[in-house]
């Protein structure tokens, strides 16, 4: 099953507690919970998400040093001298203008592209360098990249996440990034429904949150958006 996935990338707020336990997500202040033995089989994310984190252990160090020497020839691919100019977009920027600068230096680089017709896989999560070294992706690529771009830029890892949700407004899931700045939270998006460029949050009657990934891994979530008084 394809995960069409409508990519953002969440600024959350920090979780109280861990291992297993309810934890606050900051997405709309949701609980949530760790993954359960068969809990969500069907989403490809839980499988892709740990190799992407792996990934990018060593995609950040190569970053690193081409960022320190650009002269690198083994450092600054061309995926790498790319990503690293779509970052230093956002280089001197706060609150939403670096969203917007991040959200849209991300948009116009890359050509959408399923993971089926580029790879031949139903669902393949990449890291920015892959994403950059083709110049497509999917929904979730997107959102990976200003995941990484906003790291380099100073956005706390413990703050960024990838949530999928479930929408009644195409009946397909979706991966979708949220950040927050100046006490609003922004979706980061990829043009997906309309939307283009930071938003406020979606109503709570469109969407309904499924599963976050960030740095500690998988998590479920244990309640739900409650419907908006008209």
């Amino acid at each position: 099953m394809r995960i069409s996935v409508f990519a953002f990338a969440l600024l959350l707020l920090p979780a109280t507690v861990f291992g297993g336990e309810a934890v606050q997500s900051g997405l709309y202040s949701l609980q949530t919970a760790s993954l359960r033995k068969g809990d969500f089989n069907n989403f490809h994310s839980t499988e892709q998400w740990p190799k992407v984190l792996k990934k990018l252990e060593a995609e950040q160090k190569m970053l690193d040093e081409c960022a320190a020497n650009p002269a690198s020839a083994s450092a600054c691919t061309v995926a790498a001298t790319k990503f690293l100019k779509v970052v230093e977009k956002g280089r001197g920027l706060i609150g939403l203008s670096l969203l917007l600068a991040i959200n849209r230096a991300v948009n116009e680089s890359l050509q959408e592209k399923t993971d089926l017709e580029q790879w031949g896989e139903v669902e393949r999560w990449s890291t920015p360098l892959e994403t950059f070294d083709t110049g497509y992706g999917d929904c979730e690529d997107y959102a990976i990249a200003k995941y990484v771009a906003l790291k380099r830029l100073g956005v706390r890892d413990e703050n960024l996440g990838i949530v999928l949700i479930e929408t009644n407004i195409t009946n397909e899931n979706h991966a979708i990034l949220a950040v927050g700045a100046s006490g609003t939270r922004y979706l980061l998006n990829n043009g997906w429904g309309g939307w283009w460029g930071p938003a406020e949050d979606v109503s709570s009657k469109n969407i309904r949150p499924l599963l976050i990934h960030d740095s500690r891994g998988g998590r479920r979530f244990t309640t739900q958006l409650a419907s908006k008084a008209k």
